[in-house]
């Protein structure tokens, strides 16, 4: 059985850079003209978290004795289960542009428990990731896809036989490492900046899968951290995929699906962690169709080239909405802004507002893309504007 797989690959001189992390209840990423790439859809619930603990708890297991879904990771028999460390992370694809990351923005979750006493002040690190090879989906041997009569992606650990679904086919080759100080006051909700610092900046290509895992460096009592998610996740910026582009986790023991079960600890030895293989598979729940809240800054004057410039005037502000990857006229004619769902029934939900302005006749029209989510291979897609 295939799987994915990381090689780690740190130049001496460069490997590392400083990260300068703040905490905000403002969304500083949301006004921010030169976002990448980004993902701001969210669940309202939920408390999947990086975890580098010296007390972890049993826990009750949270799959029937009779779940559909197998769970190769602890057996549904178990009624406790330990615990798991955890990295967690996003992986994306680039678009026409190449840039040099300024900053990464995250979230943190919503639940009361979203922020541990042992995070606040703990070192953290970013690694990451190219991302070579094509995703594809092993059901773990529990076929079928549960839907409600709408057609929504149904989560249930009694019924849904998803649940146990893991990807495969990609490679990961670690590129870099960045580390900081998680701030003091630390809340529940609150939007974190982490500022790249130094010379050696990572640079993202054009059109290129890339990924990034945060990392809590040393063990510690309660350190854990929630992050902001939508479990059934509609970040799709390839069209010729839509597995492209998903939550990624490092979690236990070797994070291989051939090994009876996940140990719950991570290596204490940072290095040899940041060898460790990432992918979706997790309990209680995988990261298959999980994607993150998550946006990229590039530095100011780093973009490459747009591969298609207009003439006309002056083009300095990308498209950057993920089912607009395949606009032509990106990067020149278009300017957009996103923002937040409003609290009346419409939390997390990602809104565009696209304006046209006077432009080169050539790019003077919107083009409507379509962008599946990567659950339409089970029979739903999703058209997007």
């Amino acid at each position: 059985m295939g799987f994915l797989s990381v090689l780690v690959c740190l130049p001496a001189s460069s490997a590392w850079a400083d990260l300068e992390i703040t905490a905000s209840k403002e969304n500083k990423a949301a006004n921010n003209p030169l976002v990448m790439v980004h993902y701001t859809m969210t669940d309202p619930g939920g408390t999947t978290s990086l975890r580098f603990s010296t007390d972890k708890t049993i826990a009750k297991n949270l799959y029937p004795v009779d779940a559909v879904s197998k769970n190769r990771i602890a057996p549904p028999s178990a009624m406790k289960v330990q615990e798991r460390d955890r990295d967690l992370g996003q992986t994306f694809l680039t678009g026409d542009r190449g840039f040099k990351a300024d900053a990464v923005y995250l979230r943190v979750g919503p639940s009361d428990q979203a922020v541990g006493m042992g995070a606040r002040m703990a070192r953290v690190a970013l690694q990451f990731f190219e991302v070579e090879g094509t995703p594809r989906v092993n059901d773990n041997g529990t076929h079928g896809f549960l839907r409600d009569a709408q057609g929504h992606p149904v989560f249930s650990r009694e019924l849904s036989p998803q649940l146990d679904d893991f990807l495969e086919g990609e490679t990961y080759r670690s590129i870099h490492v960045a580390q900081g100080v998680l701030p003091q006051n630390l809340k529940q909700g609150d939007y974190l900046t982490f500022k790249l610092t130094g010379s050696d900046q990572i640079v993202f290509s054009p059109h290129k899968s890339y990924a990034f895992l945060l990392i809590f460096i040393e063990r510690g009592q309660d350190r854990s951290m929630s992050l902001a998610n939508k479990y059934f996740g509609t970040y799709t910026p390839d069209p010729k995929n839509p597995l492209v582009g998903h939550g990624i986790r490092r979690e236990g023991g070797t994070g291989q699906p051939q090994a009876p079960f996940f140990r719950p600890d991570l290596p204490d030895d940072f290095q040899t962690r940041l060898g460790q293989q990432p992918g979706t598979l997790g309990f209680p729940d995988v990261d298959t169709f999980r994607d993150l809240f998550f946006a990229i800054t590039a530095v100011p004057g780093s973009l490459s080239k747009s591969p298609l410039e207009c003439s006309s005037h002056h083009c300095p502000l990308p498209i950057w909405r993920e089912s607009l990857a395949t606009h032509r006229c990106r990067g020149c004619d278009w300017r957009t802004s996103w923002f937040e769902g409003s609290s009346a029934g419409n939390a997390g939900e990602d809104r565009q507002m696209v304006r046209p302005r006077p432009a080169n006749p050539i790019c003077d029209r919107r083009t409507e893309v379509q962008s599946a989510s990567r659950d339409s291979r089970r029979g739903m897609t999703r058209v997007t504007f």
